[in-house]
């Protein structure tokens, strides 16, 4: 399947020329190109043009198809593979252009790459639909002194596979948003509305301006930024501290105070034994009423399943694998809780108001569950 030069059907291009013309070659010579059609017919092909007796049997065995073109862009050699899916002979080909003996390669860019590749002397490679051929094919095109060798391979299996990858992909797609959202939904009610499953950072709350440091030393101490805590196990008490002391600023009641810090507390152990360590920050408004504590972990995000099991507080979800209850009492002892989780982390915004709640019953439960712990 070839093109010279003069034989194209865009005969517009800046590169053809009609036939008599001379033309570039790719070694920077001229050659005179003639109506190959009328003039070849018949006529006797060079040798050097086409593959020995030995390499044509090999390529006749070939499970592809492959043929060999000369200077002229006429054919002088058609494997087996290739002839079967022409449905011609390969005697009745030889000899001539590949568009003129079969004109649906005309409307294709065959023509446009077979003449690139005899002008330039370049290797090839390019796709195109052939469809009186049923399919999708390869072609690599390899410039020779003679002309071009030619294979070409049906991909069409794999353009099908492709296509219903990308199929699956989009339908699973549509499935995880659909179920994130009922997820969502699901978390909102079982948690009277305080827990937010986002689904991006746009989602999440804004930072209030103020970020509080406290009197903890221990960011200091372990060369993070002001005012952000990092996460260890054996430092979560430095993060309590500043977060009671966050809650006086804001004049938060001492309940509110106390239901904030073991909420914050739930959150950091949950960074650090499943998430790999973190780090917090409390953040404060100008003058009374909220406070806010983040917490950044580095693992890799809370399955959903995990998720609503976690919030439902179903009874074996406790071990290492998952969240036990902590997730659930911090929704019960915060205002608001905005969860953002996925492969690159888990960040948890909790947030807590100046002003008295009216608590269900699952959060007064949580609120008895941290005096007792705390005392």
């Amino acid at each position: 399947m070839t093109n010279p030069a003069h034989h194209l059907p865009n005969a517009d291009h800046p590169d053809a020329a009609p036939s008599g013309a001379d033309r570039p070659t790719g070694d920077g010579r001229r050659r005179r190109f003639t109506d190959t059609k009328a003039a070849t017919a018949g006529a006797a092909l060079p040798e050097t043009a086409a593959p020995s007796p030995e390499t044509a049997a090999a390529l006749d065995a070939l499970p592809l198809g492959y043929h060999v073109v000369d200077a002229e862009g006429r054919v002088t050699y058609l494997n087996a593979c290739l002839a079967g899916r022409l449905r011609r002979q390969p005697e009745e080909v030889l000899g001539r252009v590949c568009w003129e003996e079969f004109p649906f390669l005309a409307r294709t860019s065959v023509p446009w790459h077979y003449r690139e590749a005899l002008r330039t002397g370049e290797p090839r490679q390019f796709v195109e639909y052939l469809a009186p051929m049923g399919g999708w094919f390869a072609f690599d095109l390899a410039p020779m002194p003679e002309g071009l060798a030619v294979s070409v391979r049906d991909i069409t299996p794999e353009i099908a596979a492709q296509a219903e990858c990308h199929r699956l992909l989009q339908e699973n797609r549509r499935l995880d948003a659909e179920n994130r959202s009922y997820l969502r939904d699901l978390l909102l009610f079982q948690t009277d509305g305080r827990l937010r499953l986002c689904a991006s950072r746009d989602e999440l709350p804004a930072p209030l301006p103020v970020q509080f440091t406290g009197s903890d030393e221990a960011a200091a101490a372990s060369g993070a930024a002001p005012g952000v805590a990092p996460l260890v196990s054996d430092a979560l008490w430095s993060l309590r501290q500043r977060v009671r002391e966050a809650a006086a600023l804001a004049r938060l009641s001492p309940d509110d105070a106390e239901e904030l810090a073991a909420a914050s507390s739930e959150a950091a152990m949950n960074a650090v034994v499943h998430g790999d360590g973190g780090v917090a920050e409390v953040r404060l408004a100008p003058g009374p009423g909220i406070v806010q504590v983040w917490i950044t972990d580095r693992g890799r995000g809370i399955p959903p399943d995990v998720l609503r099991r976690a919030v439902a507080a179903e009874e074996g979800c406790s071990t290492v694998g998952s969240l036990g209850q902590g997730l659930r009492l911090q929704a019960c002892l915060c205002d608001r809780v905005c969860l953002l989780t996925g492969a690159e982390g888990t960040t948890v915004v909790l947030e807590q108001q100046r002003r008295r709640r009216i608590r269900s019953a699952a959060s007064a439960s949580g609120a008895r569950f941290v005096r007792h712990r705390t005392v």
